[in-house]
């Protein structure tokens, strides 16, 4: 439980180098608070896309510490689908969050590994298709679609996860302007 106060997420001195002795992240401070919009602003090769995959446990960092709701991440299993369950990732590349064989399939993957059965599982993926106009697409393997819509499917495949907090990493990427606004 979090404790009135305590932000959401307390990053410090966040440092993370690459195998090849790239230094992506340097001593990085930022706390955010339950119900905060931030946006990250940088260069390309900046080390946003670093922190908001340590940010979710997909990286860990090597030195520093992350806590969420005050507590540090934890990285073996349990922990990440605890982590997972709060911050959702929407990836920069929707080709490297799509792998399913079609895209109901796909929007569902996240909430049926959380526990969501049957009817409730089936509830959840039919009101994110609609809610991101995607009903129509439901049958379509993700691979047919455009780079517009695979990055809708990317989003909807996190909202149907319901996180307390959702990163996106480059959200309008390859959307037209209606979709950017939706």
């Amino acid at each position: 439980m979090q404790k009135e106060n305590t932000p959401f997420l307390e990053i410090r001195n966040l440092t993370y180098q690459y195998s090849d002795g790239t230094k992506a992240l340097i001593g990085i401070d930022l706390d955010i608070q339950q119900g905060e919009k931030l946006a990250v602003i940088g260069p390309n090769g900046s080390g946003k896309s670093t922190l908001f995959l340590c940010l979710n446990g997909v990286l860990k960092a090597k030195h520093g510490s992350i806590l969420l709701q005050g507590q540090p991440l934890s990285y073996d299993r349990k922990g990440l689908i605890e982590t997972r369950k709060k911050i959702g990732i929407v990836f920069q590349d929707p080709e490297t969050q799509l792998f399913c064989i079609n895209v109901f399939q796909e929007v569902a993957f996240g909430p049926a590994n959380l526990g969501l059965k049957k009817e409730a599982l089936q509830h959840c993926v039919e009101q994110t298709l609609a809610k991101m106009n995607l009903t129509a697409l439901q049958d379509r393997p993700p691979h047919f679609l455009s780079g517009g819509q695979k990055k809708q499917v990317s989003i909807a495949s996190v909202v149907a996860m319901n996180p307390e907090l959702m990163i996106f990493d480059e959200p309008t990427a390859a959307l037209d302007a209606e979709n950017m606004r939706q």
